[in-house]
């Protein structure tokens, strides 16, 4: 009987779900409009550093090892920030600031080389992210 009350009971409470919690059901979960920014540019940064990766990478040139390094990085470091920022994650601010540090390091190893579209267009993005990313962190 114990048994039976207790299903009775948790079957009531999924069914009234949020609606008997008025804090729950009032405060949906939904990043700040900020984090959408960060998500945003961050996944923005990721891309470019793949289209670049894709031209860099199978060429082999020993000047754009540097390039390639921190293009590699900046593009993990990116997926990393969008997907906290997308879940609204607290520690997405902290990421931020290392995220920034490694898109400036980006921007650098880019622009020495400006003739190459690919490089250019990381470059560009590199400060974009790396400008969102400041603002986040604060």
């Amino acid at each position: 009987m114990l048994r039976r009350s207790f299903f009775k009971t948790l079957g009531l409470a999924a069914v009234v779900g949020p609606a008997a919690n008025p804090a729950q059901a009032a405060a949906p979960s939904r990043p700040r409009a900020e984090l959408i920014e960060l998500a945003g540019a961050a996944a923005l940064g990721a891309d470019a550093a793949q289209q670049f990766l894709r031209v860099a990478e199978p060429a082999r040139d020993a000047t754009l090892a540097d390039c390639v390094a921190s293009g590699a990085e900046m593009r993990t470091a990116c997926d990393a920030l969008a997907a906290l920022a997308a879940s609204d994650a607290p520690f997405a601010y902290g990421f931020a600031r290392t995220v920034a540090d490694l898109c400036a390091a980006s921007r650098r190893d880019c622009e020495k080389f400006p003739k190459m579209a690919e490089c250019a267009a990381l470059a560009a993005a590199a400060t974009a992210c790396e400008a969102a990313c400041r603002k986040a962190a604060g």
